[in-house]
């Protein structure tokens, strides 16, 4: 079981700075300016020609600029950074939507223009919204228009148009639910791009943390240790202040792993780090595990003495241990060495002294701390102890690293709840459809509904004021029948269904665009409204399109709304004011520019998306290797082979084939650490497992159990037929090969246990008996293998 800091893995609460709030705040409001500008300068150009009256303009421009005024001193001030909503995104919703519905009240022969305005606050701004708040903006604004549209009644004397008011207000009684349900799935794009940065995010930091700690202890792995102490040992160069380094060592602790078995020696492991956490657990203090059952001690800033000192009190912390509680009879010691670092010297220099006065402190009895460098003398001598601690904790705090090491969050209770009739209806024709195209089959729903909601207003308002013939209004409703329905049919097709883009979202946007210009061209009495239904066009593309697509389809629609209107120009019609219209196209350019810039926006945000969740997957993938992989050797963890073991037992309950294990443990290897250095130790470890990998079968699974003990399962293999024959293959292997280049006259054998698992038995008693049996070899001389 991994151990790592409970603050390496969990995920801090975000603290974001009142100065970043403002600054995100007044850019958010900026980058709006462009588009007030722009629509007030095309108003302007209205009044320059006469077709528009310039009170209602300069009315317009004083409220949107009091309105940005208010809001920049505000959001400057930083008057609202701890409210919920510090940036003024629903204040902002509700200024644009009142702004909308003054221009509509105003603006006599340019009322449609306002509609316009609608549809790009809503996809602007009703994407950071919470749904109540869009709910309720949608509302607020529909109101809004009703009681202008009723006020203007009463205040003019004149005959009014209802058919055709009705037929203005009906426009967004059906366009504000589609803009609803866009601004939904940009607001569910992005909770899902923060939600994976933050998963992002934590998969790195426990890459990171894997990377430097060790797995068993969570403790620093030697690594990592060793850039500390080359970074310890560059500032004690330009500071001059020192620090020291101890080498500490469990006594005996073979005999633990030899009497009680493994699983105890980890247990000592982990309790032993614990308790040096609990001494040295506070920073810059640094405890890592150095190999095996050695730990080094890095004390910035402390004398040897210090240091010593600091260690006794680790030793009495150690003694009054209830070690007992893994084993019965159980007694844990271990002994130091200390050394003081001096500037200019090598961190080498001062781990080879605090190694020497380990040895001299085993060479004296054990159990005890001695100080290298200076004449090793006892540490009794040294003074009073001193108390490391870390102020408040009594023990440190652990947690399990593999927890969350795919990132992912459990779902909200809210997920969990029973459906309602709604919900229920709502998913009636998701029937039968896989859960990658129901996001398709919503938006497909959604457009036949305002197709046939097109098809109402053809055969309800547009043919019997006589503005098309049956032939035309036939034409029409067909055309928006294919619409409707065609989506859904294709999204069913299995020749369709695994393409990328299954509805074919460009051509059906096409399709719609083409057919309202057409209109457009055919109707110009209710242009503005038909403009307004181009711009929904660029609004549902939001959802679905890439960045291309996205760049086509608004070209597409200004230039072919451009090219309808210089026809129309060209032709000279009577009874149209040109003029007006060409401001209304010019305005619906502008909006359908601002549309298409939003739809790429949405657009790269999806990518970016795919992006991270494909490095997230990458991320994921990395964590899992690491918490699987022992990190010097590449092979299997111990962790891991636990659990490869019993799934091996449940394959043998069920199949009743035969397997079994080797432990095989390197001769001698100590001298080797001691007479070479830890780095030619480091090389013949991972030599041997890659000549181990070369020689065993390809279905054989070799894990470093611990140390410079390997362990290997061997299935559908008995002891002396296969498993015997495969450990001399790896032995002639050996004899046969430089395992490190640094120390070539090194020759590296090893020393075996094998056991084959019996029916019934725990996989620990298989385990135990291939103890036994390496025990016996190493008996026998070593250099050989037994079977258990």
């Amino acid at each position: 079981m991994s151990l790592l800091p409970a603050d390496a893995v969990q995920p801090q609460p975000e603290t974001v700075d009142p100065l970043e709030i403002r600054r995100r705040g007044v850019k958010r409001l900026l980058l709006t300016l462009p588009a007030y500008a722009a629509v007030i300068g095309v108003l302007w150009v209205g009044v320059s020609l006469g077709v528009v009256s310039a009170l209602p303009v300069l009315v317009l421009a004083a409220a949107i600029a009091s309105g940005l005024a208010g809001f920049y001193l505000v959001l400057r001030a930083g008057v609202m950074t701890r409210s919920a909503d510090p940036l003024l995104a629903f204040p902002q919703v509700l200024f644009n939507l009142a702004i909308s519905a003054l221009w509509y009240a105003i603006a006599d022969n340019l009322r449609g223009a306002a509609l316009l305005w609608l549809s790009l606050v809503i996809v602007f701004d009703m994407r950071r919204l919470p749904p109540r708040q869009v709910r309720f903006a949608a509302g607020f604004s529909l109101l809004a228009l009703v009681l202008v549209t009723a006020g203007r009644a009463l205040l003019h004397s004149g005959p009014q148009d209802w058919p055709l008011e009705f037929f203005m207000l009906g426009l967004p009684a059906v366009l504000l639910p589609v803009l609803m349900a866009v601004a939904a799935q940009a607001r569910v794009l992005r909770r899902r791009q923060l939600r994976q940065k933050e998963q992002m995010a934590l998969a790195l930091e426990q890459l990171r943390q894997l990377s430097i700690r060790d797995g068993l202890t969570g403790l620093f792995n030697r690594g990592h240790m060793l850039e500390l102490l080359d970074a310890e040992a560059r500032r004690t160069q330009r500071s001059g202040r020192g620090f020291s380094v101890a080498l500490l060592d469990i006594d005996f602790f073979k005999r633990v792993n030899d009497g009680h078995g493994h699983a105890v020696g980890d247990a000592v492991l982990r309790d032993f780090a614990r308790l040096g956490l609990s001494v040295f657990g506070q920073e810059p203090d640094a405890l890592a595990r150095w190999g095996g059952e050695e730990f080094l001690l890095l004390l910035p800033g402390a004398t040897a003495q210090e240091a010593a000192a600091a260690l006794e009190g680790l030793r009495a912390e150690v003694h009054a241990h209830d070690w007992g509680a893994h084993a019965r009879g159980l007694a844990v010691t271990f002994s130091a060495g200390v050394c003081a670092h001096r500037p200019g010297d090598a961190p080498a220099l001062s781990l080879e002294q605090a190694d020497e006065a380990l040895y001299a402190a085993k060479a004296a009895g054990r159990d005890r701390v001695l100080v290298g460098g200076e004449g090793e003398r006892a540490v009794e001598a040294a003074g009073p102890r001193i108390d490391r601690r870390p102020a408040g904790a009594d023990a440190p705090r652990v947690a399990l690293a593999a927890s969350a090491a795919t990132g992912e969050q459990a779902e909200p209770a809210a997920a969990l709840r029973r459906s309602s009739p709604w919900q229920r209806l709502r998913d009636l024709p998701m029937i039968g459809l896989d859960e990658r195209l129901r996001p398709f089959q919503y938006m497909c729903l959604l457009s036949g509904a305002v197709y046939l909601a097109c098809i109402a207003g053809f055969l309800g308002f547009v043919q019997p004021a006589g503005m098309l013939d049956a032939r035309q209004t036939h034409l029409f409703v067909a055309h928006n029948l294919i619409g409707a329905f065609a989506p859904s049919v294709l999204l069913r097709l299995p020749m369709t269904a695994r393409l990328r883009d299954p509805t074919f979202a460009l051509a059906q946007l096409l399709w719609a665009g083409t057919g309202l210009l057409v209109a457009y061209a055919l109707m110009p009495g209710i242009g503005s409204v038909i403009l307004q239904m181009i711009a929904v066009c660029v609004v549902f593309g939001l959802a679905v399109l890439r960045v291309g697509e996205a760049l086509i389809l608004g070209l597409y629609l200004i230039g072919a709304l451009l090219l309808v209107f210089g026809l129309r120009w060209a032709s000279s019609r009577s009874g149209i004011d040109l003029r007006l219209a060409g401001i209304e196209v010019a305005m619906s350019c502008v909006v359908l520019w601002l549309l298409t810039v939003q739809s790429l926006g949405f657009a790269r945000s999806r990518e970016r998306v795919r992006e991270e969740k494909r490095k997230l997957a990458e991320a994921t993938g990395e964590v899992n290797r690491v918490l699987m992989h022992d990190a010097l050797t590449g092979l299997f963890n111990r962790q891991h082979m636990q659990h490869l073991l019993e799934r091996e037992c449940g394959r043998h309950r069920r199949s009743a084939v035969a397997f079994c294990v080797a432990l095989v443990d390197l001769d001698h290897f100590k001298r080797i650490n001691d007479g070479y250095g830890h780095r030619v130790g480091d090389e013949a470890l991972a030599g041997f497992a890659a000549a181990a990998r070369e020689v065993l079968r390809e279905t054989d699974v070799l894990a470093r159990w611990g140390g410079e003990e390997f362990l290997v399962l061997l299935p559908e293999s008995e002891p002396v037929a296969s498993g015997l024959l495969a450990l001399d293959r790896l032995r002639e292997a050996l004899a046969a090969r430089c395992l490190c280049p640094a120390a070539p006259q090194l020759q590296v054998t090893f020393s075996a246990g094998v056991a084959e698992y019996r029916p019934g038995e725990a996989i620990e008693q298989t385990l135990a008996r291939a103890d036994q049996a390496l025990y016996a070899a190493k008996a026998a001389g070593r250099n050989c293998c037994r079977v258990g």
